[in-house]
């Protein structure tokens, strides 16, 4: 409440002890998954001119659009920090061989594949199995 009435005596707009509850209110409602630092932030800048006249007027709608434009700064700064970082990360990743990577994957399936009996080696094999087998 203190930083709305800041802003509306910067703007030299008075607003009543009703307007200012009721603002108050109403931004409290609309921005309460937002950090109480935005708000604060939106409306001293509001309050020093960096969004322009608002030709003495301080309402919501107003406010609202302070916030957005917060809001976007404060999101678009934190996808350049998490595109830097990522980008840091990557470069600390080796380069990897992908064709190499392949061919020692294909190289080891190989090996580890059973030789396999053709249907003829098999019916072969079991016959004589069955032949040599006592009772």
């Amino acid at each position: 409440m203190l930083a709305l009435a800041k802003c509306s005596t910067g703007l030299d707009i008075s607003l009543s002890p009703i307007q200012l509850e009721t603002l108050t209110e109403d931004l409290i409602d609309k921005y309460k998954f937002d950090a109480a630092e935005d708000v604060i932030e939106a409306l001293k800048k509001g309050r020093q001119g960096f969004f322009g006249n608002t030709f003495g007027k301080l309402n919501m709608i107003i406010i609202s659009e302070w916030m957005h434009f917060v809001l976007t700064e404060k999101a678009s700064t934190r996808e350049r920090e998490l595109h830097r970082i990522k980008m840091a990360k990557t470069e600390e990743l080796p380069a990897v061989d992908y064709n190499a990577y392949k061919i020692k994957e294909k190289k080891k399936q190989e090996e580890a594949k059973a030789p396999s009996l053709s249907e003829m080696q098999y019916q072969a094999k079991k016959y004589e199995y069955f032949n040599n087998k006592k009772d």
